[in-house]
């Protein structure tokens, strides 16, 4: 499926614009070390809430630990990394112009935005009624209000839908064609998500997910699009450099026992340097990193954001009830659960456009003896971390 417009790529070639291309390469001839990243970031994400990001959360851990320490040290890298990739997959195929953008959002809005009915009822449910294997007891308002303040782990399709709409725009009016435009967008996002807290009461679609999701949007846009001024040796030992003070800062802060999470300010700046800085790193090594094993995972990151936390949380549910507690047990069974099943829930029922359609996300499948045209892989929106 294409707009019917041809849009530039990177290297100047035109090529037809995918609808669903927004966040994702197409399985056969995908790059392979981008799905690298993808799966790495799965491993993130996943580990993250098969833990738990706090003691309220996941195997419900309390006080410190290795695990939470591990967890805590990755907060600025898990999120950021799931919206570069997206960021940078987007650049492949942009919106070519004012045209394309009601096709564009009509295609993010069944992409991101339609999984959430049924997932926002399913996974309230299911923890009203699980209780302890949730971690949480939600209210049937609870539920209700997710929808329009964000759901759980899938607050991250509302805020990425809101970033992907301003990105249209910006390409629709060209403000992202030169590198001067894309330097001073980036630079605006930096300074809005770390200026600008939004209010609770008003965090609609979760605005404030937005704002912190944008510049790493356009980090990955600018590592595609324009490339050539972002990989000479003096921008990336910038970059890299920012990483490494960045996280040292981090790091000390853990060790003394504070809470890094980004609700300040100059946790914010923080966030950003260590968030951009590790994550472009990341990009410039890539092609080292590749692993078919965890390209493979990469290839369903979409699918496991979206269920991996239901997966999880049942595997946690039948080893409580069979007397398991051993924390490595518990771990180690909800990471294999939460990334096997919902690929072997895809692949089993994917083939099913009410399922495909409503629940995943995707595409439909045509009809017997209708024309065929092909399909994408899942989007780099994969995940993202609670806070």
């Amino acid at each position: 499926m294409v707009f019917g417009r041809r849009g530039k790529t990177p290297g100047g070639d035109s090529r037809p614009v995918g609808a669903d291309a927004v966040t994702a390469l197409p399985r056969r001839g995908r790059d392979a070390s981008i799905e690298t990243l993808r799966g790495l970031a799965v491993l993130m994400l996943v580990g993250a809430h098969v833990y738990g990001l706090d003691a309220g959360t996941g195997m419900a851990v309390s006080g410190d630990t290795v695990g939470r320490y591990i967890n805590d040290s990755l907060e600025y890298i898990r999120m950021p990394l799931f919206t570069v990739i997206s960021g940078y997959v987007y650049a492949m195929r942009p919106v070519p112009g004012w045209p394309a953008v009601p096709t564009f959002l009509k295609a993010k809005t069944r992409r991101l935005l339609l999984p959430l009915i049924p997932l926002i009822a399913l996974i309230g449910l299911l923890q009203m009624v699980g209780g302890g294997a949730s971690n949480a007891a939600p209210s049937v308002s609870d539920i209700a209000r997710g929808y329009l303040y964000g759901y759980s782990h899938l607050w991250f399709l509302e805020a990425l839908f809101l970033v992907m709409t301003v990105v249209a725009v910006l390409d629709a009016t060209q403000r992202l064609e030169s590198l001067r435009g894309w330097g001073a967008t980036l630079a605006a996002g930096v300074v809005v998500y770390v200026l600008v807290e939004v209010p609770s009461a008003i965090d609609f679609f979760r605005l404030s997910g937005a704002l912190l999701l944008f510049p790493f949007f356009i980090l990955g846009y600018g590592l595609a699009r324009h490339r050539d001024a972002l990989t000479p040796r003096p921008v990336v030992a910038v970059l890299v450099a920012a990483f490494l003070l960045g996280a040292t800062a981090q790091q000390v802060m853990l060790a003394n026992g504070m809470d890094t999470s980004p609700s300040t300010i100059p946790l914010r700046a923080l966030a950003v340097v260590v968030g951009l800085g590790g994550t472009a790193s990341l990009f410039y090594v890539r092609r080292l990193l590749v692993n078919r094993p965890m390209a493979w995972i990469g290839a369903y990151a979409f699918t496991i954001y979206l269920l991996h936390t239901i997966a999880a949380a049942g595997s946690r549910f039948l080893l409580d009830a069979g007397g398991v507690d051993s924390r490595v047990a518990v771990f180690s069974t909800g990471m294999v659960a939460a990334i096997l099943l919902p690929i072997a829930f895809e692949r089993l029922f994917g083939r099913y456009n009410p399922i495909r359609v409503v629940l995943l996300g995707e595409k439909p499948l045509p009809r017997r003896g209708g024309p065929t045209t092909a399909d994408n892989a899942p989007t780099g929106a994969g995940g993202a971390t609670n806070r």
